[in-house]
């Protein structure tokens, strides 16, 4: 028996709107479709409606307002080539319609295609906040965070969530701050003679200066409380400056002290007798006040949080090595491309193998990977195709494609009675 077209004859008519057992046909255009591969008495027919549905329309609803300092992508970026897809800085893009019988989503998340699409919900989507495209040409509004977190904060899109802020971002440089999101860290200590918050400024290392009456001394030079060196005046006739004391005027001889007698390894100090001496400087890391003590070498050793590391391991400064602790799935230390801070690249479809369907990007988020064409199923996100049967196919006789590349034989036809009239 011979092959024959899966649509023999098909006749396109204009007509009124017709309804027909339940179902309304087209307005306008009717297409009467004699079907293929069915008995039926010669010179009779049997008809059956054809449907069809007009693609590329899209939903409007107002637009966001972008932020101005916010970078944003256009559709060729997106590779969107229709419907609305948000712009990422709380716009909409509107990238166009598809031809008339195409279908925004049929062919994947805004690619136009044959097949119809169906539109995913914020849930489906794994969206809690911000906007997201449906994969049909409409975007989804999913909500919004409350303060502290953001969303996408926790560099997970569309997923609420605060970022920790480092102290170089809070302009940090020592004592405990809140990071932004509830919790204390440890910006580091001040170099002697510095202390934290000393020159009224919170979070800075600072001192305030004291004057030659507030530090005791009333001749010659002195290194001040700030590690400056301050000239406090010269002695009156027959005095001499550090006979009544270090840097004090007073009768008779002034004997100056060494740095070793002054307990000094390191930096300018006075003699007490109104010159200042230098006792040296350190080999590295040291340096000379580092380790909080003034006039004696010391290393200052960094904290994860100075380091702006969230995770993993890193040097101190001083030889030895931070221990910054791990991540929470599904991050992971250095994931989002930043040494030593929690994060996670999201993968696409293609690197994941994914053909269609849903599935996570890996980083906690929901990816569309779109839908299969010509009819076929997705599983496991890959498309497969099912064989139609001759039933699936309304046939009763004749030779048919099952629609996966294999010919099905229908049988043939009673006497009297002809393959598809």
């Amino acid at each position: 028996m011979g092959k024959r077209s899966r649509f023999s004859h098909i006749s396109v008519l204009w007509s009124p709107p017709v309804r027909a057992f339940g179902k309304i046909l087209f307005l306008g255009l009717v297409a009467v479709v004699l079907l293929p591969n069915a008995c039926v008495l010669s010179d009779r027919y049997d008809f059956n409606d054809f449907h069809a549905s007009a693609g590329g329309a899209n939903t409007a609803f107002p637009e966001a307002i972008p932020d101005p300092s916010c970078q944003a992508v256009t559709c060729d970026l997106l590779q969107a080539s229709c419907g609305r897809v948000a712009d990422g800085c709380g716009g909409v893009l509107d990238c166009g319609s598809c031809a008339t019988g195409m279908f925004c989503g049929g062919a994947g998340p805004n690619q136009c295609g044959t097949v119809p699409c169906v539109a995913r919900t914020c849930g489906e989507l794994s969206a809690n906040c911000g906007k997201v495209s449906d994969g049909c040409g409409n975007t989804l509004e999913c909500g919004t965070c409350t303060a502290p977190q953001s969303c996408g904060g926790g560099d997970i899109r569309n997923q609420c969530a605060c970022r920790p802020k480092t102290c170089a971002e809070l302009g940090a440089t020592c004592g405990d701050i809140d990071d932004g999101c509830g919790h204390k860290m440890f910006c580091g200590s001040c170099q002697s003679p510095t202390v934290c918050g000393g020159a009224g400024k919170m979070n800075q290392c600072g001192c305030i200066a004291k004057s030659c009456a507030e530090l005791g001394v009333n001749c010659g030079s002195v290194v001040d409380n700030c590690g400056v060196t301050q000239n406090c005046g010269a002695c009156g006739a027959g005095e001499t400056c550090g006979a009544g004391g270090a840097n004090v005027c007073g009768m008779g001889a002034c004997v100056p002290k060494a740095c070793a007698a002054l307990g000094v390894a390191c930096g300018d100090i006075a003699d007490g007798c109104g010159a200042v001496i230098s006792c040296g400087t350190c080999g590295a890391p040291d340096i000379c006040g580092g380790g909080g003590v003034a006039g004696q070498c010391g290393c200052a050793p960094k904290t994860c949080a100075t380091a702006n590391a969230s995770c993993g391991t890193v040097p101190d400064g001083c030889g030895k090595m931070l221990d910054c602790g791990g991540c929470g799935a599904p991050q992971t230390c250095g994931g989002g491309s930043t040494p030593n801070v929690c994060g996670c690249t999201s993968k696409t479809c293609a690197a994941l193998g994914a053909d269609c369907g849903l599935t996570s990007d890996g980083c906690g988020a929901g990816l569309d990977c779109g839908s299969c064409s010509n009819g076929d199923a997705c599983t496991a996100n890959h498309c497969t195709c099912t064989p139609k049967t001759c039933a699936d196919l309304n046939a009763n006789c004749g030779e048919l494609n099952d629609g996966c590349g294999k010919d099905i034989d229908c049988g043939q036809c009673p006497m009297g009675e002809a393959c598809g009239g």
